[in-house]
């Protein structure tokens, strides 16, 4: 330690706060979910969070299943591969629950270390130090159940334990409504976005009927960029787009104006970024530009289309991508110019309202983030 305790703290060994020895999970194949079976929790099915994921829920099929159900105060660490050091606290709300063979359970001792509060503790620095360290002694990422038993974890009273799981408890529930307003803002968007730009929903005072063009009839120049992915340079002067969601840095341009820029392979293929500047581009990134119709409204009218198009064109069991001819023979519903831009106005309002949203709850983090710091190292007591 480089700093002294602070008055009524104590570091322990995880293992002096335990009621019994860490228990490796159940060794056993999940199988489809069934509500008479009991749900299994795999390493997989934890979030970043510590949160159970549930959308794709799958169950466990094994005589001996019941010594592996979690109970209340029942803390999981995963013990292996990428996401070692991940951990769940057992939440009733979950339902029942057997753990599996890649994760292991520790029951702490209530009246020595609170189990929320441990969980706050594993979101640390000094708790992802300790996981960094201890992973890669052996070359392949892993931290068993004696190493993790022998980690060291400095405890304030059980009271003071208590009263900041509390606070960073409420601080979680703040993050989450804002994180469900965002699911619902762009769900809210989505079906906009589908009622206007099909022409299903339309503005007072346009009976105009809707013409059909090809992308390239709208969009004069369609090309890919000239630059490997990892020619990106650290604080560059110039946007870099790859086949990513954000964008990087770079020092040189090779495009300078209004442009879509669409990722043409990956895990984010079809995804559209709108950019009005100097910028450059990845060879597998589809750069358009000189556009006759309103931009905007052809970049919301990809994000609702262009992913239905690479899905159809897709064979079977291969990585879908995109071809020139991917976006050059896509049709395209275009209404007036007018009401093209009035389409645009409208879901930009949401968008901006969606963007300041994200803003909040990037700020919500950053605050817990600085007020756990204090909290755990006792800077602040309360």
């Amino acid at each position: 330690m480089t700093h002294p305790l602070p008055a009524g703290w104590q570091e322990l060994k995880l293992q002096e706060c335990l009621l019994e020895q860490p228990k490796y999970g159940m060794n056993a194949p999940a199988v489809k979910y069934d509500n008479s079976l009991p749900t299994y929790i795999r390493i997989t099915d934890i979030d970043e969070y510590g949160n159970f994921i549930n959308d794709n829920k799958v169950s466990v099929n094994n005589a001996n299943y019941e010594e592996y159900i979690l109970h209340d105060n029942d803390f999981l660490f995963a013990r292996t591969g990428a996401s070692v050091g991940k951990t769940y606290l057992y939440n009733r709300k979950d339902g029942i629950l057997v753990f599996a063979g890649y994760l292991i359970k520790v029951k702490p001792n209530q009246n020595i270390l609170n189990s929320l509060f441990l969980k706050y503790y594993t979101q640390s620095k000094r708790y992802w130090d300790f996981v960094k360290i201890t992973s890669t002694r052996t070359g392949q990422p892993g931290i068993n159940g004696k190493e993790y038993a022998n980690m060291n974890i400095i405890l304030p009273p059980l009271d003071e334990q208590k009263r900041i799981a509390e606070v960073l408890s409420l601080c979680d529930d703040v993050i989450e409504n804002l994180m469900q307003l965002i699911e619902k803002k762009e769900l809210y968007k989505k079906g906009v976005m589908q009622r206007v730009l099909s022409g299903e929903v339309r503005f007072n005072g346009f009976k105009d009927e809707w013409k059909i063009k090809k992308l390239s009839e709208i969009s004069r120049s369609i090309k890919t960029g000239k630059l490997d992915a990892n020619a990106m340079e650290e604080n560059g002067q110039y946007r870099f787009y790859t086949c990513a969601r954000e964008y990087y840095r770079i020092n040189e341009y090779a495009f300078y104006g209004e442009a879509l820029l669409i990722s043409g392979n990956g895990a984010y293929v079809g995804y559209v970024h709108y950019y009005k500047g100097k910028f450059n581009a990845y060879q597998r990134t589809y750069v358009l530009m000189d556009f006759e119709e309103d931009i905007k409204y052809i970049k919301y009218y990809l994000d609702i289309y262009l992913k239905d198009r690479i899905r159809k064109e897709k064979n079977e069991g291969n990585t879908p991508y995109i071809v020139l001819s991917t976006l050059t023979e896509m049709e395209i519903k275009v209404p007036s110019l007018e009401e093209q831009k009035k389409i645009a106005g409208l879901i930009s309002v949401i968008d901006e309202e969606i963007d300041n949203l994200k803003k909040q709850l990037e700020l919500r983090k950053q605050q817990k983030k600085g007020l756990m710091q204090r909290l755990l190292s006792g800077e602040v007591r309360i």
